[in-house]
Parts: structure tokens; C-alpha cells; sequence
């Protein structure tokens, strides 16, 4: 490996010098070239936080002895040769500064060995000068021990906090690169004792579960997707383990971590009405992308990268993520349980007969999302005009067909329905289904599926007459934004006209209660006002969001068995149905298996 110092010229095309702030600082310089020199095991050590003592060991391919101090000036480096090599490049360091650095705010000492010497070369350093070079015995590979850090320069000492703090920043450091390197084995020694180890054996899983905790690998489900030339790969967590902070978000491009916004809205996107209001997603995603479509050379840290398609980048991201989410939702098929233990062959079996259709269960084009008190033709009544509440309502048969849509059709005989076992409070549908126990959320099942149908529907949804219009007291800022959005909330249902201490109703959603109309208007009215009274995307799924919730049963009402059959049907079988609109989960389902297991019957 042969290190120059880079001409002028190329050395001014790189972006401002390394800055030695913390021992974290020199931890991720001597890391990154122990990476970039092939190593397979690396060893981080600190005490006092690395202040006082700091040690990283490599197995890489070390230095030869003459090119040692060469190592330590400016702009050296064995990574860069001319300017052109800036577009594309692929190894972790390439400033030819962090050692250049290091070397002058401590004392350093370097132990190097290459495969072909006999001997190793040990090297001192104080302030940057070369203090003496001699002969060693040393293993293959380098070894760099950094000791009191900014003794030269007591007011940067100052700025340095207590010694824990610096071993945590160490410790996060470590924990990006171990990450980032499955392949390669790491160990962190804290005041001499171990407090981070990663087998090295190249399985991600294995790296986050030493790195982060079995108990949070556990909660993530794998991801693999391609688009744009571009390759997305690593785990997320299923929606239910959201986190109330960002801290578990770690995004690697290309091998590097790396800090990217565009990155970070992208994958909460991605969980867009899947994860709860208020919680955040964990992963950890690797982006592979052409050299030349990534700009590293911003920042000192080379943690901010630059894409040349933005765009392209959080579109890969996104839909990878949809994607994976979209599989981990396929519920298992209660026509194939799980293979049985010879000891559960003594168990009793399920006498729920077997569903033999191999296509899942769907709704039918056109039939409107399932509401639980729909009705036979038979049942409907005549056309006449109510009074509910002061408000006088015309209920012709259409518009009855509207709000009470036609019922699924009758399952096939070798094709049963779940068996409704009861509810709880209400609220949780208990079902058997094959060999499984399914508990669903009806509220929040039911919220999903009307939000689906009117986010993804191109038809205005239908409309009820009101005899005498509604008047909803409004503020004039509130009024102001339904009337400006009066076109949108239209093809809702709702037709809108200004009115003295308001607006005036004349026409709604054929599916709403119409005891909510007033509060549902206030409530869009704020989320219009919070978007100041644009239609922007977001705005638009706040008003999905408001009348799928108003108009979805609610817990607490009682429903036959028949209608909430069908409803878990729908949940079960649409992969689109497993959270509510906020991210609530709406189904969990049991295999036999699992309660037996539970219940000590097998092993």
C-alpha cells in the first residue's frame, strides 16, 4: 500500500480539514482505516473516556516501516491519486488528514506490521513531531495508542465533557461501524471490561442483535428491494415496536453511515398509516448506489452525503420499505398450520373444517367498504322523510343503497367463516379460524377500511339530501378554509355554501352518522387551518382520516355475528388492514401451536 502526499492541487478540492473534536473523533478516523486496510477483527479500548488512554488494534494489512511517518503529514494518503478519483469514491477515509491531526493535539504511538516482515516498526509521536522509529515485535497488521489528548491545548481540553459522556459518544461510534461491517468482528473494552462484541460471521441480524440487544432485533423484519439502479437492503421494525425518538434510525450508504434527511422522511413515509401518532420507526438500512450518484466529500465528518437525485433516493426507500411491510402483513393460511410435533398428534384437532380455496378472500370490486348493519333489498324502507334531532333528512331506497351497501355474498359451502367465539368489552371481536385464535379491534379494522377505500377511490363518494340545510357554527377563519376547499369536500360528500354564522350543509356522505357532521366539520376545519388552507397531500389524508373515523362502527355497539364475520374476513385477508389510519393495530392472531406451547402441551 503506498502512501503519497497529494499534489496541491488535488488537495484543495477536498472540503474543510478534520477537526480532532473528542476521543469518539479519533475512534472513527483509526476505525475506518483498519476497515479500508482489510482488517477482520477489530479491538477499540479506552479508559477515562479516551482521554487519558485510547488504543485501536487491527488485523489489516498493515504498514510498511518505511512509510510510516509518511502516514502522519497532511495529505497523505493511499486512497486518492488525482482529482478524478473524487467522483467515485469507495473507501471509508480518503482525506490523507486524520492521522496528520491526531498526532498533533497527543501523544501517539504506532505499531504496524505487514505480512511479508519480519519484523513490525514501532513509531512515537508528540505534537505531530517524530520522536523515534524502531523495530518491533508485533503482530500482522497496526496497532495506534493515542495517550492525553490536547495536552498541548488546555482550552479544547475544557471544552471536553465528563468521561462517561466520551465513552458513550465512543461507544456510538463503534456501534455504527460494527453495523455497517458484519463481516468484520468488533470489540469495545471500557475501562477494561468488554462491553460490546460482534461475531463477525456477516449476518446483519447477528451484528444488531450484539450491537443493539437481542430483545431489539427481535422486534425487525427484513427488507430487500431494487428500483432506480439503486439496491435497499437491512431490517425495520414492525409498526406495533415504534419508538418515542428517532435514536434507533441508522442508515448506511454504500457501507458508510451516514446522517440523510431525505433518508429519514422516507422511511416514516413509509410506515404512513401504519406506525402509531407519536412513535417512530427503528432500522437498519443499507443503500447501494453507483459511486458517482453520491457526493461524500461535504462535511469533515463525512456523515452528510449529497444525491444527485433526491427524488430518486427517498422513492427507494419508501416503496422498499411499503414493499416489505406489505409481505410481513400476509397473515398465515388457515388451510396449511403450522406441521405438527409426534407429541401433538396425541392433541385434539381443530373441529373447524379446512378452508380449501387457495385465493384469498377479497371483497368484490364493486361493493362499498363493509358497513355492519347492511341489509337485504327485502329490509330496506320506503322512501319517507325523518326527523332526527331537529334535522329533517330525505331517505329515498338509493340513497339507502348508498349507506347500506350491498351485503358480501354468501360464502361457498366448503368454504366456512371464522366462528365467532364473542366480544369483549364491546370493542374485541374473538374468533377461531382453522387452527388459529384471531382477536381484532372492530373499530379500528373498520377506520381502516373505509380510509383505504377513500384514499384509493376515483369517484366521489355518495351523497345524502338534506331537506333543510345544516348550519355549522363556524369561526370565519374556519368557514374560510372548508369554502376554499369546498371542491375536495365535495367529492367527500359534502356540499358546502357560505352561510352568516358559518356554513351552511346541504349535502353529506351517505355513510356518516349524521349526529357527527358538525364536529367532523370542525375538526377538518382545523387540520385545514394547521396546513393554512391548502390542499397539499397531507392535508387531504387528514380529511380521509376525520370521516373514515366518524363514520366507522364504534366500540361499544353491538353486532351480529354474521357482520362481524365478515368484517374479520376482510381484515384477515387484506394486507392493507392491519393497522388503523393513526397506527393502532387493528388484528393479532394466535397459531394453536403458540397457545399449546404456552400452555406447556408441547415443548
Amino acid at each position: 500500500m503506498a502512501i503519497r502526499v497529494l499534489p496541491r492541487e488535488v488537495s484543495e478540492l477536498i472540503a474543510a480539514g478534520e477537526v480532532i473534536e473528542r476521543p469518539a473523533s479519533i475512534v472513527k478516523e483509526l476505525v475506518e482505516n483498519a476497515i479500508d486496510a482489510g482488517a477482520s477483527h477489530i479491538t477499540v479500548e479506552v479508559k477515562d473516556g479516551g482521554i487519558r488512554y485510547l488504543r485501536v488494534t487491527d488485523d489489516g494489512c498493515g504498514i510498511e516501516a518505511e512509510q510510516m511517518p509518511t502516514a502522519f503529514l497532511r495529505h497523505a494518503t493511499s486512497k486518492l491519486t488525482d482529482a478524478e478519483d473524487l467522483s467515485h469514491i469507495a473507501t471509508l477515509g480518503f482525506r490523507g488528514e486524520a492521522l496528520a491531526s491526531i498526532a498533533a493535539v497527543s501523544h501517539v504511538e504506532m505499531c504496524s506490521k505487514t505480512a511479508d516482515a519480519v519484523y513490525g516498526s514501532r513509531l512515537l509521536l508528540s505534537g505531530g513531531i517524530v520522536e523515534s522509529q524502531e523495530e518491533t515485535g508485533c503482530p500482522n497488521g497496526t496497532t495506534v495508542i493515542v495517550r492525553d489528548l490536547f495536552y498541548n491545548m488546555p482550552a479544547r481540553l475544557k471544552f471536553l465533557k465528563r468521561a462517561v459522556s466520551e465513552a458513550n459518544a465512543v461507544a456510538g461510534v463503534v456501534d455504527h461501524l460494527a453495523l455497517s461491517h458484519p463481516e468484520i468482528a468488533f470489540r469495545l473494552i471500557r475501562d477494561n471490561r468488554e462491553e460490546r462484541r460482534t461475531s463477525g460471521d456477516g449476518e446483519l441480524l447477528h451484528a444488531i442483535s450484539g450491537v443493539c440487544g437481542r430483545r431489539f432485533a427481535a422486534t425487525l423484519f427484513p427488507i430487500s428491494y431494487a428500483m432506480h439502479g439503486m439496491q435497499l437492503s437491512g431490517y425495520a421494525c414492525y409498526p406495533v415496536h415504534g419508538r418515542a425518538n428517532r435514536s434507533m434510525q441508522h442508515f448506511f450508504i454504500n457501507g458508510r453511515y451516514v446522517r440523510s434527511r431525505t433518508c429519514g422522511i422516507a422511511l416514516e413515509e413509509g410506515y404512513h398509516a401504519a406506525m402509531m401518532t407519536g412513535k417512530f420507526p427503528s432500522c437498519v438500512l443499507f443503500l447501494t448506489m453507483p459511486l458517482d450518484q453520491v457526493d461524500v466529500n461535504v462535511h469533515p465528518a463525512k456523515t452528510e452525503v449529497r444525491f444527485t437525485s433526491e427524488r430518486q433516493v427517498f422513492e427507494l426507500v419508501c416503496f422498499g420499505l411499503r414493499s416489505a411491510l406489505l409481505r410481513e402483513n400476509e397473515l398465515p393460511n388457515p388451510e396449511k398450520p403450522a406441521e405438527k410435533t409426534p407429541e401433538e398428534d396425541q392433541l385434539p384437532l381443530p373441529t373447524h373444517p379446512r378452508i380449501k380455496r387457495e385465493e384469498p378472500f377479497a371483497v368484490p370490486s364493486h361493493s362499498r367498504p363493509l358497513v355492519l348493519h347492511a341489509s337485504t333489498p327485502e329490509d330496506l324502507p320506503k322512501p319517507q322523510v325523518t326527523e332526527d334531532n331537529g334535522y329533517r333528512y330525505l331517505t329515498a331506497e338509493v340513497l339507502q343503497n348508498a349507506s347500506r351497501p350491498r351485503p358480501e355474498p354468501e360464502p361457498e359451502p366448503d368454504h366456512p367463516e371464522p366462528r365467532i367465539l364473542g366480544e369483549l368489552f364491546a370493542t374485541y371481536v374473538v374468533a377461531e379460524y382453522g387452527d388459529q385464535v384471531i382477536v381484532m379491534d372492530k373499530h379500528a379494522a373498520h377506520e381502516r377500511i373505509l380510509y383505504n377505500q377513500l384514499a384509493s377511490s376515483q369517484e366521489p363518494l355518495e351523497r345524502q339530501v338534506l331537506l333543510v340545510p345544516l348550519t355549522v357554527l363556524l369561526s370565519p377563519e374556519e368557514a374560510g378554509a372548508l369554502l376554499q376547499a369546498k371542491e375536495q369536500l365535495l367529492s367527500l360528500g359534502f356540499a358546502l355554501a357560505k352561510d352568516k354564522d358559518g356554513v351552511s350543509v346541504r349535502e353529506v356522505p351517505a355513510i356518516l352518522d349524521r349526529r357527527d357532521i358538525p364536529a367532523l366539520l370542525e375538526e377538518i376545519a382545523e387540520n385545514l387551518l394547521l396546513q393554512k388552507g391548502n390542499i397539499s397531500p397531507q392535508a387531504l389524508d387528514d380529511l380521509y382520516h376525520s370521516v373514515a373515523c366518524k363514520a366507522a362502527v364504534k366500540a361499544g355497539h353491538s353486532h351480529s355475528e354474521k357482520e362481524l364475520a365478515a368484517l374479520l374476513l376482510t381484515v384477515y385477508h387484506d394486507r392493507n388492514v392491519r393497522y388503523c389510519p393513526h397506527g393502532r393495530p387493528a388484528i393479532f392472531v394466535w397459531s394453536k401451536r403458540e397457545l399449546d406451547k404456552k400452555f406447556g402441551r408441547i415443548q
